[in-house]
């Protein structure tokens, strides 16, 4: 089964409130209802490191590079060196 994920992100003093979404695609191409996992990352945050996302009911902990969110990532960092 594919995955997709989307991400928001929500200035929070000199941080941002990070939401991840992931559904799975289902074999009729419908989603399943979006999982969210969230993070506060703040200035001296590895944007180099993978995201270290656990959904609810997840046993293991499955790392999102930054790869796939490279305007998001480039965003956050315009911000920080404003």
């Amino acid at each position: 089964m594919d995955t997709k994920y989307t991400i928001k992100f929500v200035p929070a003093g000199n941080g941002f409130n990070v939401e991840i979404d992931r559904q799975y695609i289902l074999p009729n191409s419908a989603l399943t209802p979006a999982q969210t996992w969230g993070v506060a990352l703040g200035p001296d945050s590895d944007l180099t490191a993978p995201l270290p996302c656990m959904w609810e009911g997840d046993t293991e902990i499955t790392p999102l590079s930054w790869d796939r969110f490279p305007a998001e990532r480039d965003y956050i960092l315009a911000k920080w060196a404003e």
